[in-house]
């Protein structure tokens, strides 16, 4: 079963950030009107020393990898970005 994780304050964290935890996945979902690709995003939640395979699943495409100790993304989106993010094998 899924659980949502409250790792984010929608008053004071910017973008607007939620997270669900499911097995080893971790579905994130950011929204803002418009983001630039030049702020990074923190994807929290993700185990230190683990490398992830970044996946945006409303758009089919991959990302590319993240390390759990550095959880850093910089990508530009408008609206919403919906990711999908797994433990490399």
């Amino acid at each position: 079963s899924a659980q949502y994780l409250g790792l984010y304050d929608i008053a004071f964290d910017f973008p607007e950030t939620h997270v669900v935890n499911k097995g080893e996945q971790f579905f994130y979902g950011i929204y803002a009107d418009l983001w630039s690709k030049e702020n990074s995003i923190e994807l929290r939640g993700l185990k230190p020393g683990v490398v992830y395979t970044v996946y945006d699943y409303a758009n089919n495409r991959k990302l590319g990898e993240i390390n759990g100790n550095d959880p850093q993304i910089k990508i530009g989106f408008r609206d919403n970005l919906l990711l999908k993010v797994t433990p490399k094998k």
